[in-house]
Order: structure tokens, then C-alpha cells, then sequence
């Protein structure tokens, strides 16, 4: 979902919940009337009390439903709840108890739906990814034995293929420009160049050992995203030691601002997790060091990163 779905939908589930909230306060100031015999009190009438605050209620939904980071909503609205009895106390407790706990469990019912979308929607799309990817693999299976041994565990991150009846490893990736040569480079050296299979989107190639490569290269975020798909324990430990390192962030991304209010939302978040976080998690403290003042990190990404990643001093 695009940043400005989201904050369109944030928008139209904050309203469906503000205007459940309106029905809510009609019924209770309607109740404090009857009993009551009025809607004043010290002075203070409950109705102007209440369009105040359901004044402040509005905006701060529609605030909060155009942040994109929840952690960042939520901050803000237990910062709002907090604000709610401190104005209306001590001389207001049923109202500063009613206010708080309707409007905060309001706004964070909405809060809480918009991130379930969210969540919802991130899952249709990656199952859509992996069913479409499923299909494409039955299509290489047969040039593949059924079963292969695991591997230890290293970068590039390798996922097995035995729940899908491939004895194969799969590797997914995106190698920077120098690194992308060096991978091609390898694949000559390891004589993988005669074309046994192609389908829509995979070139199979084998080589006079008898060693298979699936092969699935597409550009992506100004870069190249590489699939590998082999049996060959060998070959994947060659691709290990090139080595292959990703694209920086701030080299794909060169607009965003790491110390922005939402933080990583949509393509970003998608990169981030597919084909940066394996290859950060790889390293240790005083590799992610090198990396960064061998890219040139700008000072934001380095701030970011120290503040996310206890390992970098």
C-alpha cells in the first residue's frame, strides 16, 4: 500500500470511529441531562465542554491518521489521553473520566484498525509474491533432485526448496554495481553458460559437471534484483566469499530523510527488509564500521543506524 493509500484510509477509518464517538456522546450527555435535570454544572456547561473537546478530538484523529508510523501515533496519543484530565480536573472527575477513557479508546480503536490494514495488506501482497514465485518454480523442478542437506547459516541468506519438492537452495539478493560483476564473473568461471531451460522469467544453465543454475535477474529500485536457484552446495559458497554486498540506502533512496517523523513506510520498508537487513545482520561491528565509511554514510544514516543497531559505536 502506497503511503498515500494509507494515509487515505487512515483517514476514513478515523472518521468511521469519531463519528461511533459522536453517537456515544449524544447518548451520554442526553443520560446526564435526564438524571440530572440539566447540562450545567458549577457554572461550566457539559455542551460546550463537550463540542471543545470533540473539536480537539477531531483534529487529533486526523493528525494521527496522516503519521504513518504507529509507533509515533501511538506516542502521540497517550501524550493527548494524559492532557484530557489534567484540563478538566479537579472539578470535572466524571467528566475528565469520561472524556479520557471514550476519546482515548476511540482514537486508539482506530489507531489499532489502521494498522491492522496495514499489516493485512503487506501480507496479500507477499503471498501474492510467493504464490506467483511457487508457480514458477514447478516449472524448473524437474531440472533439480528432490532432496538436498541444509546449509550453514551465512549471507547471502539461502532458503531451502524441499517444501516445494526441489532439492535446491535459493538465493535472493541485490548486489551492488561492483559486486554485480563480480557474480557474473563467477557464474562464467564456474562454465555455467549453456541454456538448458527458459521460462518466463528464469534462465536455467548447466555446466559440464553436471551443476544447475535457475537464474532471475530484473531491475528494482535503480539496481538489480537476482534470484539464484542451484543444488550446488559449492556454488553458493562462491557467491558467499565474493562477497556480495547491497547498494546503500542512501544511494537508493538519496531523498529520504532517516530522522523524518515516519520513518521507513512503503518501497523503503520492502527494500529495507528484502535486501538490506540480511546483508546488515551479516556483519559484525567492525565490518558495519567499514561498510560505512566506505560508502561515505551521511551523518543522519549513521545516527540512524546507531540508534537501531546497538553494535555500532
Amino acid at each position: 500500500m502506497t503511503l498515500w493509500r494509507r494515509m487515505l484510509c487512515g483517514v476514513l477509518i478515523h472518521g468511521l470511529f469519531c463519528v461511533g464517538y459522536v453517537f456515544l456522546n449524544d447518548f451520554v450527555a442526553h443520560l446526564y441531562g435526564s438524571i440530572n435535570g440539566g447540562l450545567t454544572s458549577r457554572g461550566v456547561n457539559v455542551r460546550l465542554t463537550s463540542r471543545f473537546l470533540f473539536e480537539v478530538f477531531i483534529g487529533i484523529n486526523l493528525v494521527l491518521a496522516l503519521i504513518p508510523s504507529l509507533r509515533i501515533r501511538l506516542l502521540l496519543w497517550a501524550v493527548w489521553v494524559a492532557l484530557i484530565p489534567l484540563w478538566l480536573l479537579p472539578y470535572h472527575p466524571l467528566r475528565a473520566l469520561f472524556y479520557g477513557v471514550a476519546q482515548g479508546a476511540f482514537t486508539l480503536a482506530a489507531i489499532l484498525a489502521c494498522a491492522g490494514l496495514d499489516a493485512w495488506c503487506r501480507r496479500k501482497v507477499a503471498s501474492g509474491k510467493a504464490s506467483g514465485l511457487a508457480q514458477e518454480l514447478k516449472e524448473i523442478a524437474g531440472h533439480f533432485p528432490p532432496r538436498l542437506p541444509a546449509l550453514r547459516e551465512g549471507y547471502p541468506w539461502v532458503r531451502s526448496l524441499a517444501s516445494v519438492g526441489m532439492g535446491a537452495y535459493q538465493m535472493a539478493f541485490m548486489p551492488c554495481a561492483a559486486s554485480r560483476q563480480r557474480l557474473h564473473s563467477l557464474i562464467e568461471r564456474q562454465g555455467l553458460t549453456t541454456e538448458i531451460a527458459r521460462t518466463a522469467r528464469f534462465v536455467t544453465l548447466g555446466n559440464a559437471e553436471g551443476e544447475v543454475l535457475s537464474w532471475r535477474e530484473n531491475a528494482e529500485f535503480d539496481g538489480h534484483a537476482v534470484i539464484m536457484i542451484t543444488h550446488s552446495a559449492a556454488l553458493v559458497q562462491a557467491v558467499r566469499e565474493l562477497p556480495i554486498t547491497p547498494p546503500a540506502p542512501w544511494v537508493v533512496f538519496p531523498d529520504f530523510n532517516p530522522q523524518g517523523l515516519g520513518n521507513m513506510q512503503g518501497t523503503l520498508l520492502g527494500w529495507w527488509a528484502l535486501y538490506f537487513q540480511p546483508f546488515w545482520d551479516s556483519l559484525d561491528v567492525l565490518q558495519k564500521q567499514a561498510f560505512l565509511d566506505e560508502r561515505k554514510a551521511p551523518l543522519a544514516w549513521r545516527e540512524y543506524l546507531e540508534f537501531h543497531d546497538d553494535g555500532i559505536q
